[in-house]
């Protein structure tokens, strides 16, 4: 039996060839059988030239270096998704995006993703450094890079892959991260998937209202429509809103499913697949709760200033506490008499 065709039987879409690196430890990537069926062989110069070009992807200091590199492995073709694929394990967070952008122009939406892939992917769609580098120091690194954008167009575009990782897409839907979150929920119900109409709604209905997030209504709707009356409930309960363009949108979606047998008409509900980014910032979002709490600082222990004829016992026994734990604090080791004016700390919990 020829490799391809086993390996087609075995449901494997490539399979990459190593060997170890003489004195390195890394490993040498010397071919792979990619889906078509065809055994693709790398000389050692062409596999270390892709392995560079992989490397200069990283998070570094170096100008536009990971832009061009990728524009350079997307010419490069299939020979260089093997390696591209060993990235989405082995690269820092940048490495992994800027690997996965890639991959999406050059794999065929016929070849099924790999998991990996689809990870990172949905990790993409959370709001991070992109799409300028931009870390916390406020400057920017030179990585241009719209991997949000990216993800969710090759969700919405692909319903195989919306297939594959649909158990990764219901798990963002309780992402800490709004942006994850609503995104993971416009694949889901644009998707059709009925059987998390509950959670879906609890998502999308907030934001049929009128907000600082361009384009999130229209899409919302349009989600919502294609789950269909398994979301009528919240939809009515919509209806009784303060805010019109919830109030007006909700009406529409309900009167589309009503009388529009199935099809979403355009003058009904705006066929808005597409994201506009703009006012995308954690603050505008629904799910939005303000900055976490600070914690308390902790208490301090209170000062006991001890008196002629003070023990530790009658110490313990004035503020409910054990003997031993008053020793700890205070780092007594053996029990002795108390020296007056001597301080003994007290702990908060005892109060």
């Amino acid at each position: 039996m020829e490799l391809g065709d086993l390996l087609e039987r075995m449901g494997v879409d490539y399979f990459l060839r190593f060997r170890e690196g003489g004195e390195s430890d890394e490993l040498e990537l010397l071919g792979a059988w990619i889906g078509n069926g065809r055994v693709t062989g790398l000389d050692p110069d062409g596999a270390r030239a892709i392995r560079e070009l992989v490397e200069q992807l990283q998070d570094d200091d170096v100008r536009w270096n990971a832009l061009k590199s990728a524009e350079k492995l997307r010419a490069l073709g299939k020979k260089a998704i093997p390696a591209l694929e060993q990235a989405l394990l082995q690269g820092d967070y940048q490495t992994q995006q800027f690997a996965a952008d890639v991959l999406v122009r050059l794999e065929s939406k016929e070849v099924a993703p790999s998991r990996r892939f689809l990870i990172v992917m949905i990790e993409g769609m959370r709001d991070d450094i992109f799409p300028y580098g931009q870390h916390g120091d406020g400057k920017y690194h030179y990585a241009y890079l719209t991997n949000t954008r990216r993800g969710y167009d090759y969700f919405t575009s692909s319903p195989r892959a919306v297939n594959a990782a649909e158990g990764l897409l219901v798990n963002a839907l309780d992402s800490d991260d709004p942006q994850q979150q609503l995104l993971a929920a416009l694949i889901l119900g644009q998707g059709g998937k009925t059987y998390l109409a509950e959670r879906l709604a609890s998502i999308l209905i907030p934001h049929l209202r009128d907000n600082r997030l361009r384009s999130d209504a229209g899409c919302a709707a349009y989600a919502l429509r294609k789950l269909g009356s398994s979301v009528r409930n919240p939809l009515h309960a919509a209806l009784g809103s303060d805010d019109a363009q919830q109030r007006s949108l909700a009406g529409k979606i309900l009167d589309s499913i009503q009388h529009a047998d199935g099809k979403i008409e355009s003058d009904v509900i705006p066929r808005r697949r597409y994201l506009q980014f703009a006012g995308w910032e954690p603050k505008n979002f629904p799910a939005y709760r303000g900055d976490p709490e600070p914690p308390p600082p902790p208490e301090k222990p209170i000062i006991y200033t001890a008196v002629k004829d003070d023990t530790l016992d009658e110490i313990a026994r004035l503020f409910i506490i054990s003997r031993d734990k008053l020793m700890q604090l205070n780092n007594i080791v053996t029990q002795r008499p108390l020296r007056p004016g001597e301080q003994i700390l007290i702990p908060p919990s005892a109060l």
